[in-house]
């Protein structure tokens, strides 16, 4: 697959003024920092060698068994069933930013399901530097902020002291946000998910979704993303972008 069919126009209503639509927001004032076609062969038959800056966790978690496939210009992760983990995708983003978007296609199955995660492993007030995203099962999006939420060190202590506390799960349950959504098996769909300052849009074939407004989307140094799928869909033409200023 070769271009992003452009995206129809979105509510402006959260966007900085100047901008009618997420997409003109991308063209005005962002800046890409990492595009993948997939349009190559994968490097190996027994690891996970993608090339163009991705590593994962199969080493640790997996035994290096291959989790991740380039197959006929589209990526694919399955977690092994032996994994202690499921498996996890890395690309890190230089420079890091606040504002950003995430836009590729996908095509989905029933059962298949994946999350996306901006990280900052310099955050030590979070586990393993987790900031905020977005998770897509077979009948839902939801859109998470971990970084106040249920990766905030604090609250995962307080969490395992007492996992029955009411206001602590009242507090959890606050920082996320799940919309109604069903893709269309066999068929490719365009996905954006779009966060400036504490607002998280995602929008899935020119449709916004859903939108939620949380503290921690605002994390001033976004610098890496983590891929997590125990069963994924196919991806393509995955574009990562800063909307900081240039």
């Amino acid at each position: 697959m070769k271009k992003l069919i452009p995206f129809l126009a979105l509510s402006a209503a959260l966007l900085p003024p100047c901008y009618a639509d997420d997409a003109a927001l991308l063209e005005k004032s962002g800046t890409l920092l990492f595009a993948d076609d997939f349009e190559r062969k994968d490097g190996s038959l027994e690891k996970d060698a993608l090339g163009k800056g991705w590593t994962s966790n199969s080493p640790w978690r997996a035994d290096d068994q291959k989790q991740a496939f380039i197959e006929e210009g589209a990526l694919h992760v399955v977690t092994v069933e032996d994994a202690g983990h499921a498996a996890v995708l890395f690309q890190s983003l230089s420079p890091a930013f606040r504002d950003g978007a995430i836009r590729l296609k996908l095509r989905a199955e029933a059962g298949e399901s994946f999350a996306i995660e901006f990280n900052d492993p310099e955050c030590k007030s979070v586990h393993s530097g987790h900031i905020a995203g977005i998770r897509m099962d077979d009948k839902s999006i939801t859109l998470f902020d971990s970084k106040t939420g249920g990766m905030d060190l604090e609250l995962r202590e307080k969490r395992k002291a007492n996992p029955k506390d009411k206001e602590l799960k009242k507090l959890l349950a606050s920082k996320s946000k799940r919309f109604p959504f069903t893709s269309t098996s066999d068929h490719w769909h365009d996905l954006l998910v779009v966060t400036v300052g504490d607002l998280m849009r995602v929008s899935v074939d020119g449709k916004v979704i859903g939108e939620f407004q949380s503290e921690g989307f605002a994390h001033a140094t976004k610098q890496k993303i983590n891929w997590t799928s125990l069963n994924s869909p196919d991806f393509d033409e995955i574009e990562i972008w800063s909307l900081d200023s240039k």
